[in-house]
């Protein structure tokens, strides 16, 4: 199982933890420093791997630093995948070539950069195609292990040419088709289409904002699309419903946000100007709490640990 974590940065807690305990929980994986954040979550992912509903256990997180101070990503066992994007509140967009070269010199887990020229729909022009074009390059170049994208045609269907000439620009490299998908005019169809591009996971909420409203829709896609392409449950996912959505719709993968307000450094704010599109968010910061990191993963061990449990009381082999 994967878990997306997004949202900014994580806060460490440096005197929780000791350096055997680091080096006992990472086995060797390479720290940042002041990264000691998430790295009691290495003992709780070794719970989760236990669990015989899931082939793989990958902690992911989302990393959007347009607005946030550059954080600490995390360990080999707790996080093997980091998606980094900029501009969360329009949905993601290309970070920069300065951004992934600074996560990448900070980092030794997979690194997935966004391609998405722009805001908005995802129909794009010649001349944004050719941009996705060099950005997948420069991803390349910058060192990614994989690429996020998505394209679709002015009547919602999946642009299969143009995505497939993406994914073939993009190889040896991962390639994830994102929320494009749920915007698209008949999912099942689009299912098809996206594994004919080649790529190698979708993300999805079901066709739905949320993903309790598409988990129906989630199960169907994850049968359909099994042996051909992994389907990655993403949007509301949170701590209280996490573990009930993995049983629900059976997706080995799930992208969550987790980001918290925390407060602007800034001691002068000048309230008669507002510089983004969304008024008065100059001063918003999120980051990825660990301890809410800690309390999601927790609750899907909780859930494992209760199915486990409940098979050994039937006598069903676990």
């Amino acid at each position: 199982m994967k878990l997306r974590v997004g949202g900014g940065d994580v806060r460490s807690r440096e005197s929780e933890f000791t350096t055997h305990d680091i080096t006992t929980l990472c086995k060797g994986a390479r720290l940042v420093k002041g990264d000691l954040a998430i790295a009691a979550l290495a003992s709780e992912a070794a719970v989760i791997r236990d669990n015989q509903l899931f082939s793989r256990n990958i902690f992911q997180r989302l990393a959007d630093f347009r607005r946030h101070v550059f954080g600490a990503v995390g360990l080999k066992r707790a996080a093997q995948r980091v998606e980094l994007c900029s501009d969360l509140l329009e949905g993601g967009v290309t970070p920069s070539v300065g951004l992934m070269e600074v996560v990448r010199s900070r980092i030794s887990i997979g690194l997935h950069s966004i391609i998405r020229p722009r805001a908005g729909d995802f129909c794009y022009t010649d001349e944004e195609f050719e941009i996705m074009r060099r950005d997948v390059e420069i991803a390349k170049s910058a060192g990614a292990d994989g690429v996020v994208l998505g394209i679709l045609d002015a009547s919602g269907k999946v642009d299969i040419r143009r995505t497939q000439q993406l994914v073939e620009l993009a190889r040896p490299l991962s390639i994830t088709f994102h929320r494009a998908f749920d915007m698209s005019v008949d999912l099942l169809r689009s299912l098809e289409d996206v594994c004919a591009t080649g790529a190698d996971r979708l993300l999805t909420s079901g066709g739905e904002q949320a993903c309790l409203q598409g988990v129906e829709t989630i199960a169907q896609l994850v049968k359909s699309g099994r042996d051909r392409i992994t389907i990655m449950a993403g949007g509301g996912i949170g701590p209280d419903n996490a573990a009930s959505i993995i049983e629900r719709t059976g997706a080995t993968e799930i992208h969550v946000g987790l980001g918290s307000p925390v407060t602007s450094p800034m001691l002068y704010r000048n309230p008669r100007v507002s510089l983004g599109k969304a008024d008065g968010r100059e001063y918003d910061r999120t980051q990825v709490l660990e301890e809410n990191v800690r309390k999601l993963s927790r609750a899907i061990a909780r859930r494992i640990s209760k199915q486990k449990q409940s098979r050994a009381d039937c006598g069903a082999p676990s």
